[in-house]
């Protein structure tokens, strides 16, 4: 619901086809962008977790260089935010 406002506020979290849609659970939307929840899953499996479940992780895991997908990814997902002036995400993995 807050996400919800904040959008209506005039706060970008994406292109219309990244947010996520409404379904029986949540019918007027989860207001989250598909691709951090992938990248955010991705990262969470890789280090034997879930969104529910979050890893205990070790010091400097951001360094794994199993991770260069995500973190190319991420870049790019950031990149399409640059030059906006209120942007951001709802993702319960974060």
């Amino acid at each position: 619901m807050i996400t919800q406002l904040l959008q209506r506020s005039g706060l970008d979290l994406g292109a219309a086809e990244d947010i996520m849609p409404p379904n029986t659970s949540n019918p007027q939307g989860h207001f989250e962008n598909t691709r951090f929840v992938a990248i955010n899953d991705a990262l969470l499996r890789h280090f034997g977790g879930s969104w529910d479940h979050p890893p205990v992780l070790k010091k400097w895991w951001e360094t794994d260089p199993a991770l260069k997908d995500q973190v190319k990814e991420a870049r790019k997902l950031l990149q399409a935010f640059s030059g906006k002036s209120h942007w951001g995400w709802k993702d319960p993995r974060t």
